[in-house]
């Protein structure tokens, strides 16, 4: 009923406030030191005893973590005890909860709609939506943004174009190298380490020289049975795969974060 529901709200603001009371203040997380907290599982299962970390894991999919990185070490010691203290009730409440406001943008247009006016016209002030046809240009960006800039690459930017801006990025740090030699403040040694900084630095230009492979990514068309919905969880899935296999391998510095058609200046 409708006042269940309002009573359920104001029980998971509630709860959502004592989760969040533990935390560190935005201040103290500007400190890197302070959120970086290597931790084995035993350190973990000290932390929070009520939580089989090792089971958690092996349930995700991350068998064989011997180590994970706490970033808010206040948050998992009270973690315990609001475990404990809270109901069962308040937990489905809060997941159900939860989950309907994740998926908010897919879902029907009524849940869509309330998203946007408090997260975007209330606390952002916000004065209108975005048309559709945006939202959905927007959704596609941020979920294959590499599908799209392909499209984009082949349409606008040529090979050639790529190689003449590589070129100008070499005769740049050529003659930043160049730079250094002639200060006067700096000691050779630091000249030194300077240039080979200068050296390692990672350029990517105007798109990936490896895209990334959406093949097994399943978009699947109303008339088939699929669903915006559907389709949203199969691409976090897809995700999740994607970073899962990343899991214990060295970081792939070749890898882009951002897709081609998108501005960052």
């Amino acid at each position: 009923t409708e006042e269940e529901a309002k009573s359920d709200a104001v029980n998971i603001v509630a709860f959502e406030t004592k989760m969040a009371e533990p935390r560190m203040t935005k201040e103290e997380r500007r400190d890197a030191r302070k959120r970086f907290n290597p931790k084995s599982m035993d350190e973990m299962k000290a932390l929070t005893p009520s939580i089989d970390w090792k089971d958690y894991f092996d349930g995700i999919g991350a068998k064989d973590m011997d180590t994970v990185i706490v970033t808010d070490l206040g948050y998992f010691k009270a973690l315990d005890g609001i475990l404990k203290e809270s109901s069962v009730d308040d937990w489905k409440n809060y997941l159900r909860w939860t989950l309907l406001n994740r998926a908010s943008n897919s879902l029907s247009t009524d849940i869509e709609t309330a998203s946007w006016e408090f997260y975007s016209k209330t606390l952002r002030g916000s004065k209108e939506q975005r048309p559709a046809e945006e939202r959905a240009l927007g959704t596609i960006n941020r979920t294959m943004g590499e599908a799209l800039g392909k499209l984009y690459v082949d349409e606008k930017f040529p090979p050639e174009a790529k190689e003449k801006a590589k070129k100008m990025i070499e005769n740049i740090m050529l003659a930043f190298e160049k730079r250094i030699d002639n200060l006067e403040w700096m000691t050779p040694e630091t000249k030194e380490k300077a240039k080979e900084k200068l050296r390692k630095m990672n350029v990517k230009i105007a798109y990936p020289d490896q895209w990334k492979d959406y093949s097994d990514l399943a978009i699947v068309g109303t008339k088939d049975g699929g669903s915006y919905f559907s389709n949203m969880r199969n691409v976090a899935q897809w995700n999740y795969n994607d970073d899962m296999q990343k899991l214990g391998k060295p970081v792939d510095k070749s890898e882009w974060h951002m897709s081609p058609q998108t501005v960052n200046a």
